[in-house]
């Protein structure tokens, strides 16, 4: 009987591949899919999105379901006779499914990841301040030692790198619980039954089915995740630039141009951009989305 709810999980909890990825992030990026309407993918969201997902990381899944779930009703164009394993009937049942039901059956989950979350998040922030602490320690102890001018010297540039690894470190460490509470939210909500008996997805126990999803869908988020830091590091390198300029204007007493709002929107946007992809990378893998417009069977 466990080895029957292993291989259910396996064929219902599917791999998105590259492609799906790759679709997912133009969708976080434009607001575009083929199958779910503007609005409710929309970059202008993250001005409220992001916020939210910072203080409370099951908020977005959360919101993207009951949007998809309004736009889906709204449209009304899934068929009523489905194969159980098609992607129209997963969607079927999350437009009858009751959220706010299986909301309040999950609360306690919800705010058990919230409460991990700020532990890692909090506990991973005094880590980090230590190490910090003791990289700029080891370099004042080095500075002193060779009693010379601290211009792009070894230890200066050691110290320099030190400081980028740990801050990559725990940036890791936080975007990686992030993912864990978006998958873990998703399967809680799609494997809860509402007052009805409806049921989005019949899976395993919770890790198991959370281990299998990630597990299958690791190679994409992996490649998101890589693009995500590529970008916000080039982002980070212009607004560098920009600020170097803006201080010699000042310095001079000439006109400048201050790039922080501008690049804050920016950091704001790309962090919705990406955040999406990953949950809609997710939704892809539990069968709610197709990973590609071509094999959507939904119509």
């Amino acid at each position: 009987m466990a080895a029957d709810k292993v291989d259910e999980a396996s064929d219902l909890l599917r791999s998105t591949g590259i492609g799906g990825p790759l679709l997912c992030l133009v969708s976080g990026l434009s607001g575009w899919h083929p199958k779910v309407a503007w609005w409710c993918l929309s970059p202008l969201w993250f001005v409220l999105l992001v916020p939210l997902t910072l203080v409370a990381p099951p908020a977005l899944p959360i919101i993207l379901l009951f949007w998809l779930q309004r736009s889906w009703r709204h449209a009304a164009e899934l068929p009523l006779a489905v194969d159980p394993r098609d992607d129209s009937a997963v969607k079927l049942r999350l437009v009858a499914l009751d959220l706010g039901a299986v909301l309040r059956q999950q609360r306690h989950l919800l705010m058990g990841l919230v409460m991990a979350y700020y532990l890692i998040a909090i506990g991973g922030s005094f880590i980090l301040s230590s190490a910090l602490q003791s990289a700029l320690n080891l370099y004042m102890a080095q500075a002193q030692a060779h009693k010379v001018l601290q211009i792009a010297t070894p230890e200066q540039i050691a110290y320099s790198n030190s400081v980028v690894h740990y801050i990559a470190l725990y940036l890791i460490v936080v975007a990686v619980t992030i993912i864990t509470i978006f998958a873990t939210t998703i399967v809680a909500l799609f494997t809860s039954k509402d007052p009805a008996g409806t049921q989005v997805l019949a899976l395993p126990r919770l890790a198991s089915a959370v281990a299998t999803l990630l597990g299958k869908n690791l190679p994409g988020i992996a490649m998101i995740l890589a693009l995500f830091y590529g970008v916000i590091m080039t982002v980070e390198r212009y607004y560098a630039h920009f600020r170097i300029v803006a201080v010699e204007a000042m310095i001079l007493g000439q006109d400048y141009f201050d790039p922080s709002i501008w690049f804050l929107l920016l950091r704001g946007y790309l962090i919705q951009a990406f955040f999406v992809a990953l949950v809609l990378v997710l939704f892809m893998g539990c069968g709610l989305l197709a990973p590609s417009h071509q094999n959507d069977k939904s119509n």
